[in-house]
């Protein structure tokens, strides 16, 4: 088994496959790194294999497995969001073609269908049919250091298009091509061993979360299940740990959010090697509380931009004010409310009040001083 990098297993039966040689394409997969891609069949699999060695690396137990009645109409073909993202059903460069040319080629007559998956399994691409709904069509998963690719069906050979004169080339040959060296690339690694222990950043404010990562640069060297664990104590003592789980597309990474950290100094230290060569070195988190006054020194460009296309005015940047001098317009008198002016000193009352007090000053001087 070493001289392969994939094993492809189609609808064969179990009479071919002892129990020894399942245990070998087990072990082929979960210790030494390979890969492996099955293929739906309406006869043995995975029918025949239900309480079996090889049954361990499918992405649902055999019994919760249904064959869909063939229908006349092929399934819609429906990328997942792990499917926008996976290299391996990428047939176009941009996001939105490639969704949009999945949906165009031809989807199933027949395929098996599980609305119970395992643990660890993530659905690549959906058939969509007015019958069965949406279903699981074609599944990955790790198995150990492996990588396990599983399709309901057995008619990838519909997407062949002898036409094909694309740059893309034949989407039936370039998904193959692809899923072979998605397999493969576990053991293609470049050797390098250890582990390391990080996180997205080592100083926090209060009240956000530390999301904590564990990479084993060797696949081979991760674990076989979600089993990563490492050990949070507080400034205080107080100790607690928490499970990393498994990236859906990096396999050697495992990560965590860690939620509800106090004022202070935290350290993480991995409690669980995992037959990693070095164990990482602790690393410390440290939670503060930011002055609010600082917390947002910069302007929203965008809100700005959107808010002045909405009155009608204009967004300029701090480097382009000999603009605004130019194209600032003209101010013009808008007049709110006409009032009626009345000037005080032109009032006979205030002319008469302020005779009285000089004829008043007047008298009490000639009175005191005679």
């Amino acid at each position: 088994m070493n001289a392969f990098d994939v094993v492809v297993l189609g609808d064969v039966s179990p009479d071919l496959l002892p129990l020894d040689t399942q245990d070998r394409l087990a072990d082929y997969a979960a210790r030494r790194g390979g890969g492996i891609a099955f293929i739906a069949g309406e006869q043995h699999l995975p029918s025949g294999f239900e309480g079996q060695p090889l049954a361990a690396l499918f992405p649902a137990s055999v019994e919760n497995f249904e064959s869909s009645v063939s229908s006349t109409t092929p399934g819609q073909l429906t990328l997942s969001r792990l499917g926008l993202q996976s290299s391996l059903t990428s047939l176009h460069v941009g996001n939105d073609e490639n969704a949009a040319l999945w949906s165009q080629l031809e989807g199933p007559y027949w395929h098996l269908q599980s609305t119970v998956l395992k643990s660890g399994s993530r659905v690549l691409l959906f058939a969509e049919s007015e019958s069965d709904g949406r279903v699981p069509l074609v599944t990955q998963r790790f198995f150990g250091a492996g990588r396990v690719v599983f399709h309901g069906f057995d008619s990838t050979w519909r997407w062949q298009d002898p036409q094909e004169t694309t740059e893309y080339g034949d989407a039936y040959a370039r998904y193959w091509i692809q899923l072979m060296r998605y397999l493969a690339g576990t053991r293609l690694g470049n050797g390098e061993k250890g582990v390391e222990l990080s996180a997205t950043s080592e100083h926090l404010n209060f009240g956000e979360d530390a999301e904590i990562h564990v990479r084993y640069l060797d696949p081979l060297q991760a674990p076989a299940e979600e089993d990563v664990v490492v050990q949070l104590t507080t400034g205080g003592g107080n100790s607690k740990l928490v499970r990393l789980g498994r990236d859906s597309l990096r396999q050697g990474l495992f990560s965590a959010t860690i939620g509800g950290l106090r004022r202070g100094s935290h350290t993480v230290e991995l409690v669980s090697s995992a037959r990693a060569e070095e164990k990482p070195q602790r690393l410390k988190i440290f939670v503060g509380i930011e002055d609010r006054e600082n917390m947002f020194v910069g302007g929203d460009k965008a809100a700005l931009q959107s808010l002045a296309s909405q009155t009608g005015g204009k967004y300029y940047e701090p480097r382009e004010w000999d603009r605004i001098k130019v194209q600032l317009p003209k101010g013009r008198r808008v007049v709110v409310q006409e009032l009626n002016i009345r000037l005080l000193w032109n009032s006979n009352w205030l002319i008469l009040i302020f005779v009285s007090a000089i004829s008043l000053e007047w008298w009490l001087r000639r009175r005191w001083y005679n």
